[in-house]
């Protein structure tokens, strides 16, 4: 994630910045300090001798780039990026598990959210719906930093489909599945894109698309470090209440 911003920064601010702050050697993490300044400076309304040069987008680029920085300073608890997805991942492993033929309402992770007292029908349809900060440690555990600059309203989308095609002269039908970013909330799907997984080999390099047993790994690999190699409770609740606030608060 950093080093999407860094990029975006040295192409499209870094090199105005460097001449309105008369740095034009300055290094990429000189100006990321500026930005740290800079950020605080117009937040207590300090006196900046070029403040009437800086843009609204120049001000946006300042924002992200100091809270990004403060996450990545951080997100070396490994929980910061686990915990937004650890359940939305067993939600999905368990989906494939469901698509192979299991029963959905003895999935735990699966029936969590949908009428927790009333599992009779399966659902129709699922909404997961969060802030954009999310994003940004979901795209972590994802393998990638596409998003730099998460708006509100932006959204990731997971297809799930299936395709039929013939291979020695039978049909052969195959499942996958597709990960879309969509970074502004707009009708438009113009800016929509797909990104590929690192780790998961196989994956379709023309369209993204990844076999859902390879999907499946990824996931189950993701939730075994998760459980094997951080020792934390992956419950949020119960993990703060443990770790945090066990003698100040009870959680409903």
């Amino acid at each position: 994630m950093r080093n999407s911003i860094d990029a975006d920064n040295e192409r499209d601010f870094f090199p105005r910045l460097r001449v309105m702050t008369n740095m034009t050697t300055a290094t990429t993490q000189q100006m990321n300090d500026v930005c740290n300044y800079l950020y605080w400076a117009l937040l207590n309304d300090l006196d900046i001798i070029f403040a009437d040069q800086l843009t609204e987008e120049d001000r946006n680029r300042i924002q992200i780039t100091v809270n990004d920085n403060v996450f990545e300073k951080y997100k070396a608890q490994p929980e910061e990026i686990a915990f937004p997805s650890y359940e939305l991942f067993n939600q999905f492993s368990e989906f494939i598990d469901i698509l192979g033929g299991a029963d959905w309402q003895d999935m735990p992770y699966f029936t969590k959210y949908y009428k927790v007292n009333d599992h009779t029908q399966f659902p129709k349809f699922i909404f997961y719906s969060g802030h954009a900060e999310v994003l940004g440690p979901l795209f972590l555990a994802l393998e990638t930093d596409i998003a730099t600059n998460r708006a509100p309203g932006s959204a990731v989308f997971f297809e799930f489909f299936e395709e039929t095609r013939i291979r020695l002269m039978k049909e052969v039908t195959q499942q996958f599945v597709r990960i879309y970013y969509k970074p502004k909330a707009t009708l438009d799907d113009s800016d929509t894109y797909t990104f590929m997984i690192p780790s998961v080999a196989n994956q379709r390099k023309s369209d993204a698309a990844i076999a859902l047993d390879d999907f499946k790994t990824f996931l189950e690999d993701k939730i075994l470090g998760w459980d094997s190699n951080q020792g934390f409770n992956q419950d949020i609740v119960g993990h703060c209440d443990q770790t945090y606030t066990n003698c100040y608060r009870d959680w409903e």
